[in-house]
């Protein structure tokens, strides 16, 4: 959704613009927003929406953030305590540490370096697409 007004490199989109895919295995349905072919960014946007469990993981190449538009989430990273995160608050996940989260919320993941499909190392061997 590119307009002419924007400079070479320079990507739009919206949240209803962009596909979604379903993902039951992580309780989860995602849009993603900027992914690393588009815009020649370094940077990728998905937006989610989760109700329930998302399976653990570690991301091989990505520092990641999470912003919560709506809802709550509570994180467990690299087997430490729960953590819990409601609209409006932020958690970064650097690369290759291992979390997984749950609840019911609505957010905004962006990896740096972009995200790449089989990025996500997954702990529990359920089939199914990964982001």
């Amino acid at each position: 959704m590119n307009g002419p007004s924007l400079p070479e490199g320079a990507y739009r989109t919206s949240v209803m613009a962009a596909e979604l895919i379903e993902e039951p295995s992580n309780a989860a349905m995602v849009r993603p927003l900027a992914r690393a072919d588009e815009g020649g960014s370094s940077l990728s946007v998905t937006w989610v929406s989760l109700d329930g469990r998302h399976r653990e993981l570690a991301s091989r190449r990505s520092a990641r953030a999470y912003y919560v538009l709506g809802g709550a989430l509570t994180f467990v990273l690299g087997g430490g305590e729960p953590t819990e995160l409601a609209a409006g608050g932020l958690l970064v996940v650097p690369k290759g540490c291992r979390y997984r989260m749950e609840g019911t919320a609505t957010y905004l993941v962006l990896n740096t370096p972009a995200f790449q499909e089989g990025d996500d190392e997954y702990t529990d061997p359920v089939s199914g697409t990964h982001r």
